[in-house]
């Protein structure tokens, strides 16, 4: 999950808040990753990319609510050389 915050809005990250929700459908936490730290797109899909990178991870399922889909597809795609390396 990724996804930061602003502290003037929230206390917790909306990665956090995502765990939260993911561990109350059963999910263990051991199987989720966070991303806490981005404060806009670009550094959402840098960051999450970055992560998963360092982890091996190549394949993964972007989800996101409707607005600026393509926008935020092409920001990852983007960035997914990261994740080849």
């Amino acid at each position: 999950m990724s996804g930061g915050h602003d502290p003037e809005v929230s206390v917790s990250s909306s990665a956090e808040a995502m765990r939260r929700f993911m561990m109350a459908l059963g999910v263990p936490d051991s199987e989720l990753l966070l991303e806490p730290h981005s404060c806009n797109t670009t550094q959402n899909a840098i960051y999450t990319a970055n992560l998963l990178g360092e982890r091996g991870i190549s394949t993964y399922l972007l989800t996101h609510g409707e607005q600026r889909y393509s926008h935020r597809s092409g920001l990852f795609k983007q960035h997914r050389n990261i994740l080849r390396r």
